[in-house]
């Protein structure tokens, strides 16, 4: 008997709900200091106050620091994280290629064979770093703070940040859903690619080949609305996947999605025909 069917049989009651969610039965990631521990509540809790409050009271007589040197290192620490995650999805594991064989199970419970387990660790070390990932990314917003760009400090930003930092940790605590592989995949690519562009950003020289910026948001549009179709045929064929993840990530996912879509409306197609009449005039 498997460890995952003696671990069912003592659980029947969340059969149901996660039978096809038994990625670490031994519950290993839930003695790791991320998910042990208070320490993503502090962290959220901190990023508040910095951003809403501590921030700029403290920056409030200064003047904006000139952090172009450790933004640099940032987006390459970005870049190289972000790749090296998308690089382990592409290369063979015990004769199985992680990401067509994590999207075959999308929609069935993996049968037994040798090497499953080796994924299964695989695949939980690798939710370890996507989460120290999310966490990463609350520097974004604590750069713009210390440089006084408080126009970008918009509730899209903030909420986008936050959420990707309490959603994956609550899906990695309580549910760990392998469903979740394929989104944290097209998430890691859209990442790489932004934090190559905001690398190139740091240089003047780059400044005039760098119009594909609002190409970017589309970017990201496009990935919301993959993974949208994505976990949405998961629920529509009524594959043995948890609710919870379902209608989790259905919620938040459709919900930052209208927020990049107002933004992009805003941004690129008001303002840009303000901008057109402008001319016009003048």
């Amino acid at each position: 008997m498997t460890v995952e069917v003696e671990y069912m049989i003592q659980n029947d009651n969340l059969t149901d709900e996660f039978y096809s969610n038994l990625i670490d039965p031994d519950r290993l990631m839930e003695t790791w200091i991320l998910f042990s521990t208070p320490v993503l509540i502090i962290t959220l809790i901190s990023y508040f106050l910095f951003v809403f409050k501590l921030g700029p009271m403290y920056m409030e007589k200064r003047s904006p620091y000139k952090l172009k040197t450790v933004m640099r290192l940032y987006n390459v620490v970005q870049i190289i994280y972000n790749s090296t995650i998308v690089y382990n999805f592409l290369v063979p594991q015990v004769g199985v290629m992680p990401l067509p064989f994590l999207t075959r199970i999308s929609c069935s419970v993996p049968k037994p064979f040798e090497g499953l387990d080796y994924l299964k660790s695989l695949y939980i070390y690798g939710a370890w770093h996507f989460q120290m990932l999310k966490n990463l990314d609350l520097l974004d917003t604590v750069f713009m703070v210390l440089r006084k760009k408080n126009s970008h400090i918009t509730f899209l930003h903030v909420y986008h940040h936050a959420a990707m930092v309490f959603f994956p940790w609550f899906s990695l605590r309580f549910i760990k859903a392998s469903q979740g592989s394929i989104p944290v995949f097209i998430n890691l690519i859209v990442h790489a690619i932004m934090y190559s562009y905001y690398f190139l950003t740091t240089f003047k020289a780059f400044k005039k080949y760098l119009w594909w910026k609002h190409h970017l948001t589309k970017l990201q549009l496009f990935q919301f609305v993959v993974i949208l179709a994505y976990i949405s045929i998961l629920y529509y064929k009524q594959c043995p996947i948890s609710r919870s993840f379902t209608y989790i990530w259905l919620a938040n996912v459709f919900f930052i999605l209208c927020l990049f879509l107002n933004f992009y409306i805003k941004s690129y197609i008001v303002k840009g025909s303000d901008v057109k009449n402008k001319d016009k005039v003048t």
